[in-house]
């Protein structure tokens, strides 16, 4: 359902009776190229800016690009897998609630129209990269992502429409407001990432035209052959 709209960005959200929010999805438009934007959600320097509970990540594993790439190629032809690794995030704690990390499997892929997609879900405890990490750090409760996710689309040369979507269960105790407010705060990661270098430094935007779709320039193609 429909939560709202803040600082421009819409908010979706999903209400667990017991638990609280469980899913957020924002959409929201960032004044910036594609490529400026996917670079400052790819970019560590940029993470703490746009992602606040965020404090640090360890890839933990390279993992084989060619493989998934054959795997979407069945799905999807058009992309291109730019990164593929095992990592562990782990995050702020927002008090009263314990800090919290994660190991996830990440992708970023590349569609052929310049939209770039983020995804990552946490592995299977009984995964030996995620076991490593799961018995002694005691500092951490070890939550499980679903599915949490960016989707960079380009709307115009200088316009980009972000998508957010974070699906998780944080484990152990913690309070209803606490999760309501991380769910709501997710989303608003889209305004954020309005303040980053790649985003605000407009002479290294690279010198694109606008963005054209497929269907766009497929029409554009078949007009120009009838003028012709």
């Amino acid at each position: 359902a429909k939560w709202g709209r803040r600082k421009e960005v819409e908010i979706f959200l999903r209400t667990d009776p017991e638990t609280g929010i469980t899913n957020s999805v924002g959409v929201g438009l960032v004044a910036a190229p594609a490529d400026a934007v996917a670079s400052a959600i790819a970019s560590e320097a940029c993470k703490s800016v746009y992602d606040q509970q965020w404090k640090r990540t360890t890839v933990l594993r390279e993992c084989e690009r060619d493989a998934l790439a054959a795997e979407l190629a069945t799905v999807s032809p058009d992309l291109a897998v730019e990164d593929f690794v095992v990592r562990r995030d782990e995050y702020n704690a927002v008090f009263p609630a314990a800090a919290r990390d994660c190991v996830v499997a990440y992708c970023r892929l590349r569609r052929g129209d310049g939209a770039t997609l983020f995804c990552l879900s946490s592995l299977a405890p009984s995964d030996d990269v995620a076991a490593d990490f799961a018995a002694d750090d005691r500092a951490y409760v070890r939550m499980s992502i679903a599915v949490g996710a960016y989707l960079c689309v380009p709307r115009s040369g200088t316009e980009t429409e972000v998508f957010s979507l974070a699906d998780l269960d944080p484990k152990g105790a913690v309070p209803r407001p606490v999760v309501n407010f991380v769910a709501v705060d997710r989303p608003l990661a889209i305004a954020r990432l309005r303040s980053t270098p790649p985003v605000l430094d407009t002479a290294s935007w690279p010198a694109t035209s606008p963005a054209t779709s497929p269907a766009t320039a497929a029409s554009s193609a078949a007009s120009s052959a009838v003028d012709a």
